[in-house]
């Protein structure tokens, strides 16, 4: 997943905020600012930086993330929206950093949860921290599992943001352990293994064009039950409604906020052959807004326990992946 600003640091509070501050001072080249209709307020210029814990399959943790602000005091309110990598979700046993609230809950693993936090007008040189408390499930695969963050001005706010450069971010956890099957696998069913590709479309303000995603099985056995596709767009890209959601799609949580990504569920039906492939086209349009540049979401897809698969998919490493756009102007 190209273009991202990532830091790993030492989890301790002093030296996560000393390094993001130093790598916001690093970040790099200008973009239009946000909001460009905005009449009076601080040119701003916010950061989004995170470590990348480690925690096993059935373990919890926290997620450190640390909001900068290099431009002129801000005289409004930022807001960071948190979508939680799959498998990866808020930690009910614990409380949410000062400002935070759940925007949508997933209710199943591979699902993300959104956070939405209302962060104090951020000052210059003095970032803000958030100890995300985050619990991963025992069937997430060993390996990096990606969400999607956001940082920018509140609404209302008179703050413009200078750079888009690190608004934007991809925060993960490293899996370390062994996962079970995707969800929890029934004693019998058939054996396969699902995958997922999608494509890099170029999006343009008023040119929206699909984005297709091929689900695939390897096998060795054709699935019996249908397969759920979830599809949680980039920040700033949402489906293009008025050209038709796919059939057997809906949506999860159509938020809309530009900040936060829309979640869309896909019911696909059984019988993908061993060997064979679906391709499912949801159009994308990006946002008023959208930097120039390539933007990711997460997409996932799995056997539907829901509506009564009993299909086993023991490899459940390819079954998630990074889906991206290119916004091109």
């Amino acid at each position: 997943m190209p273009d991202r600003v990532v830091i790993s640091i030492p989890r301790t509070t002093t030296t996560f905020i000393r390094n993001a501050l130093v790598a916001i001072l690093a970040a790099g080249a200008l973009f239009a600012p946000y909001p460009a209709s905005a009449a009076a307020g601080a040119r701003v210029d916010f950061g989004l930086f995170y470590d990348a814990p480690v925690i096993a399959p059935g373990g919890h943790g926290v997620l450190d993330l640390a909001v900068g602000n290099t431009g002129a005091d801000a005289t409004g309110a930022a807001v960071l929206t948190l979508a939680t990598p799959v498998f990866v979700s808020i930690d009910p046993s614990r409380p949410l950093p000062a400002g935070c609230e759940m925007a949508f809950t997933g209710g199943d693993p591979e699902v993300p949860d959104v956070v939405r936090c209302v962060l104090s007008a951020p000052a210059h040189g003095k970032p803000q921290a958030l100890a995300m408390p985050v619990v991963v499930d025992t069937a997430a695969a060993s390996g990096s599992s990606y969400g999607e963050a956001t940082v920018l001005p509140a609404a209302g706010s008179p703050d413009v943001e200078q750079r888009m450069t690190d608004n934007i971010g991809w925060p993960s956890i490293a899996v370390s352990g062994t996962g079970g099957t995707a969800g929890v696998a029934p004693a019998r069913g058939r054996v396969t293994d699902l995958y997922l590709a999608t494509t890099l479309p170029a999006l343009s303000a008023g040119r929206p064009a699909p984005a297709t995603f091929t689900v695939g099985n390897r096998g060795p056995e054709a699935t019996s039950g249908p397969v759920r596709l979830i599809v949680t767009t980039p920040p700033f890209v949402q489906v293009d409604e008025p050209h038709g959601l796919p059939a057997g799609c809906d949506f999860l949580d159509n938020s809309p906020d530009p900040a936060a990504p829309q979640i869309l569920s896909c019911t696909l039906p059984a019988a993908i052959p061993a060997g064979g492939q679906l391709a499912v086209p949801i159009p994308m349009t990006p946002l008023w807004g959208a930097p120039v540049e390539t933007l990711w979401g997460i997409s996932d897809v799995f056997p539907d326990r829901a509506n009564g698969s009993t299909d086993i998919d023991p490899v459940p490493a390819n079954n998630v992946i990074e889906s991206g756009v290119q916004v091109v102007g």
